[in-house]
């Protein structure tokens, strides 16, 4: 099994960034990374960007999923990667604004 990475701050991040990661609890955490994986898994590969709006959409349909920003959202992606369970696929995607994207997909 990978690593999990701890929620954190930088010393130079505002008190605001320093709040924020307080608040991202173990439970917490582990329950978006676990929509994060759902998502993938029933509509991958996707990024980081459709990702999102369908995490949004989820917690539209599921109430206790706790709310989560697109930077919240990214950084779950991140760990989850770093664990090894999900991967960049080797296709490209769009934003909307049309620049070319990293498409993620179960690992």
């Amino acid at each position: 099994m990978g690593r999990t990475l701890a929620p954190i701050a930088r010393p130079h991040d505002p008190e605001s960034s320093w709040d924020a990661a307080e608040q991202q609890t173990p439970s917490r955490r582990e329950i978006i990374k676990a929509v994060i994986v759902t998502l993938i898994k029933n509509h991958g590969p996707m990024s980081d960007e459709e990702i999102n709006d369908r995490f949004e959409a989820y917690r539209f349909m599921y109430p206790s999923v706790p709310a989560a920003t697109p930077q919240n959202i990214r950084t779950r992606r991140k760990e989850l990667e770093v664990e090894g369970l999900v991967r960049a696929s080797d296709r490209r995607g769009l934003t909307r604004t049309g620049s070319t994207c990293q498409l993620w997909v179960i690992s």
